[in-house]
């Protein structure tokens, strides 16, 4: 509910509470990783870093592969510009090490933030053919798992992906793909984004701005 201050504090008992008992199991990996997804949320990404790495290097220590992957997928995302430091090259490292145990131990869950994320790497360098491809895989895999939030971060990116080939009619598809996925699941979840680059395809494809896409992007 955006209480990030709140998030950040209850996690940061909760590994106060494993650092005094010398906790090194799941309910620590648990730990350090939620206080990471929390600095992240709160638009922290070296803080995030800190708590997905330690938590990534507990799960190691007792194999597991789902944390192992999570971890390293985050430590990712906080390191893509889009939502962290712009560390390319340790977002594609990272990404590229999640998908590997994703694809290995078949965590469909993982799989498709985790393209998500690559996608993104590979749009901020123009490799739009392999952003593409990540994209492709990644939709029905989320369609078919009904994860909608994701569907929603997938249908944005590949709009953006569109509008940097100068294809805006066909990024506006996938913008409204992605609000209309949002409104039927009743999240607002990456909204203000979505509608913030609806406009920007409309005004690239001179069409009439969408006022009400506007004022939410503002809101």
């Amino acid at each position: 509910n955006g209480r990030n201050d709140l998030a950040i504090f209850y996690h940061q008992q909760a590994v106060d509470i494993c650092e005094r008992l010398g906790l090194t199991d799941l309910v620590a990996v648990q730990a350090f990783h939620g206080r990471g997804e929390a600095h992240f949320a709160n638009a922290e990404p070296a803080a995030s870093i800190l708590s997905f790495s330690r938590s990534l290097g507990l799960a190691r220590g007792i194999g597991d592969k789902s944390y192992e992957s999570e971890n390293l997928m985050m430590i990712g995302w906080a390191c893509t510009g889009v939502m962290g430091l712009a560390d390319y090259p340790r977002a594609l490292s990272c990404f590229d090490a999640a998908l590997t145990i994703a694809r290995a131990a078949d965590l469909q869950w993982h799989l498709g933030p985790t393209l998500i994320g690559r996608a993104h790497v590979q749009l901020a360098r123009s490799q739009f053919v392999g952003a593409l491809a990540d994209l492709n895989e990644a939709l029905p895999r989320l369609e078919a798992l009904r994860l909608h939030r994701y569907q929603i971060m997938a249908h944005d990116a590949l709009g953006c992906l569109f509008l940097d080939l100068n294809l805006p009619g066909k990024a506006i598809q996938h913008f409204e793909r992605g609000l209309s996925v949002a409104r039927n699941a009743g999240i607002q979840y990456w909204g203000p984004r979505l509608q913030a680059n609806l406009v920007i395809a409309q005004l690239r494809l001179g069409c009439p701005i969408d006022r009400a896409a506007l004022q939410a992007a503002l809101q």
